[in-house]
């Protein structure tokens, strides 16, 4: 009876990355990722604390374009994938394609006020699927954490009204037309999906430098041995 050696196969692992820029040698070309995702991110333009005197735009995203290269990031291969609307918040998942949207954004002069103890208030129920305890942003705006009384030009969420201090008005409607333009952006308790095209990747042999213009990539691929 014919003999023959065992086989030794080489051990098969999947190293995490995550950041900005994420970084890592591959033994081969041509492996595909074993997962990859990207954040979308808003971000917010200007400097300073936002106030309705210095208000700082925020910015989403209708495409996101994931760059690959060597070790020489200066001429990446850019792959572009088109969302077809503005997605503030959320995450891209490159290997099936679907985009969960985590954030909403709306215009605070489009919301109907009352004024009740130096602060005008807005029912939470204005703001569909908000989750309050999730990351907000407002462009005109600081959010207020403190248990103590509520500081000027600052908003919060209190147990039913969106909470905002600005003593520069008294009358709800001329509040509600000043507040044109000025933007919050809220988390959701139901993340919507979208399908859209993935992306495969398949990795350089030696170094891969993969990331993302709309926020920080995390991403797993193959090692052997």
């Amino acid at each position: 009876m014919a003999m023959y050696p065992c086989l030794s196969l080489p051990s098969l692992s999947f190293p995490s990355v995550s950041g900005a820029v994420c970084s890592f040698d591959s033994q081969y070309a041509g492996l595909p990722l074993k997962a990859h995702t990207v954040a979308v991110t808003a971000t917010q333009s200007g400097s300073g604390t936002p106030s309705p005197d210095n208000v700082r735009p925020i910015s989403g995203y209708s495409a996101i374009n994931i760059s690959h290269s060597d070790a020489d990031t200066s001429n990446p291969t850019v792959y572009t994938i088109t969302i077809g609307s503005t997605v503030y918040g959320g995450e891209y998942d490159a290997i099936s394609g679907i985009l969960t949207v985590t954030h909403y954004i709306i215009d605070l002069g489009d919301l109907n006020y009352t004024y009740m103890d130096n602060t005008f208030r807005s029912p939470l129920s204005s703001l569909p699927d908000i989750d309050t305890s999730g990351f907000s942003l407002c462009s005109g705006y600081k959010f207020y954490s403190s248990s103590g009384g509520q500081t000027n030009y600052t908003y919060r969420f209190g147990a039913t009204n969106l909470v905002i201090k600005n003593t520069d008005y008294t009358n709800p409607a001329t509040f509600k037309t000043n507040m044109a333009g000025i933007k919050l952006l809220y988390a959701v308790t139901t993340p919507q999906t979208i399908q859209l095209p993935p992306c495969p990747i398949d990795t350089l042999e030696g170094v891969n430098n993969i990331w993302a213009d709309t926020g920080d990539t995390t991403l797993q691929y193959i090692k052997l041995g």
